[in-house]
C-alpha cells in the first residue's frame, strides 16, 4: 500500500520538484538514503503522480489530484498497477518468489494504466537469487514499466543491481533545518547533542523522542563509552556486563539496530579523537572517558567494528538471532584481551 502523501517533509521537496517537472523518467531509479529520511513518502507521491489523471499545481511541483480513480485506488491501497515488495511478515528479507511473482504480474499489460510501478524499500534485503531474477527484468522492462528501490544501505546491493539504476541520493537536511522540524513537532524540545546521538536522522529522531527514549540513548552512549574505556583493567568485565543488562531492560523501547549504531557511532568517536581529527566527543562524552579512550589501541576498536558489522548482517540474514548474547560474547573477549 502506498502511504497517502498528504504533504512532503521539507528535505524531499526540492527533490521531489525536480522529478515532477520531467516528462521521462528512468526505467529503475535507486534513492540512496541515509535512515529515517522518509522517503517512502517521496515514492508514494511519485507513483500518485504518475497515475494520477488530472495532476494538479502544489508548492513542491505537480502532484495527484487525490479525486481521480487512480488516486482514490492508491489511498485505498487497491490500484492493480501497483507492486509493493518488502519481507513477508517473519521474514528477514525478500525472497526470489516474491521477485518473480512481480515479474510475472509485469509481463501483462496494465489493467488501468499504461505505467505499471513498483517499489522495492529496503533493497539491500533481497536475497542473492531475487536480486538475480530482479536484474534480468531491469535489463529488459516491459514498456512503461517503472522502478523504485530505495536502500540506506547500498553497499549491500550487487554492483550490477546498481549498474542498471539512475542513482539518486537523498541527502540528510542541515541540523539546524532538522532541529527545527523537530522541535515543532514535540511538545518536549531536544537539543543539538541529542540529536547527534541518531546523526541527524529527523524521523527516527522524532520515533524515539515521542516513545521518551532519548534519555536511555545518552545512557547507552555513555555506558558503552566507560565498558570500552576500561578496556584491559579490572573494572572491564563487571562495566561489559552492566552495559548488557542495561540493554537488556530497554530491548523494548530501542530497537537493537538502533544500538549497534550507536556502538558504531562511539568507536567513529574514538577513532576521530585518537586521529586528531576532532579534540572532543561530538556525543558530549565526559573528559575522563575520552581520555581514556583516546588511549586504547585502534586495532581493538576496528575489530570491535568489524564484529559489530558482522553482527549487522546476522541481523539481515536471520531476523531470530540471538544478537544480545553475540553482542555480550564479542565486547567481553574484545575489551578484556585488550
Amino acid at each position: 500500500m502506498v502511504t497517502p502523501a498528504a504533504g512532503l517533509y521539507p528535505w524531499l521537496r526540492q527533490l521531489y520538484g525536480n522529478f515532477s517537472q520531467q516528462q521521462q523518467w528512468h526505467h529503475a531509479i535507486l534513492f540512496r538514503t541515509g535512515k529515517g529520511l522518509g522517503v517512502e513518502q517521496l515514492v508514494a507521491r511519485l507513483v500518485e503522480l504518475r497515475h494520477c489523471s488530472a495532476p494538479i499545481a502544489s508548492a513542491a511541483g505537480s502532484k495527484g489530484c487525490g479525486q481521480c480513480q487512480h488516486c482514490l485506488l492508491h489511498v485505498s491501497g487497491t490500484h492493480p498497477d501497483y507492486i509493493s515488495i518488502a519481507p513477508l511478515a517473519g521474514k528477514a528479507q525478500i525472497s526470489i518468489d516474491q521477485i518473480r511473482h512481480c515479474n510475472a504480474q509485469l509481463l501483462k499489460k496494465g489493467l488501468l494504466s499504461q505505467y505499471r510501478l513498483v517499489q522495492i524499500a529496503n533493497a539491500h534485503l533481497m536475497t542473492v537469487s531475487a536480486a538475480n531474477a530482479l536484474l534480468k527484468m531491469l535489463e529488459e522492462p516491459p514498456q512503461g514499466v517503472h522502478f523504485f528501490l530505495s536502500t540506506d544501505q547500498p553497499a549491500q546491493l550487487p554492483a550490477t543491481i546498481m549498474s542498471r539504476c539512475s542513482q539518486q541520493t537523498v541527502d540528510t537536511p542541515k541540523v539546524d533545518q532538522t532541529l527545527g522540524w523537530l522541535n515543532r513537532q514535540l511538545e518536549q524540545p531536544i537539543s543539538l547533542a541529542q540529536l547527534h546521538l541518531l546523526d541527524g536522522s529527523p524521523l527516527q529522531a522524532l520515533a524515539i523522542a515521542q516513545r521518551n527514549a532519548i534519555e536511555p540513548l545518552q545512557h547507552i552512549v555513555e555506558q558503552y563509552a566507560v565498558a570500552l574505556a576500561s578496556a584491559g583493567t579490572t573494572l572491564a568485565p563487571q562495566q561489559c556486563l552492566s552495559f548488557i543488562e542495561y540493554l537488556r531492560q530497554h530491548t523494548s523501547e530501542i530497537e537493537i539496530e538502533t544500538v549497534l549504531n550507536l556502538i558504531q557511532r562511539v568507536h567513529r568517536d574514538a577513532l576521530k579523537m585518537q586521529l586528531q581529527v576532532t579534540q572532543s566527543s561530538s556525543l558530549g562524552l565526559n573528559a575522563d572517558t575520552c581520555a581514556h579512550l583516546v588511549k586504547l589501541p585502534s586495532t581493538m576498536i576496528m575489530v570491535l567494528e568489524s564484529a559489530i558489522c558482522e553482527l549487522k548482517q546476522q541481523l539481515i540474514l536471520n531476523n531470530g538471532v540471538n544478537v544480545l548474547l553475540q553482542l555480550q560474547q564479542v565486547i567481553v573477549n574484545s575489551i578484556k584481551n585488550a
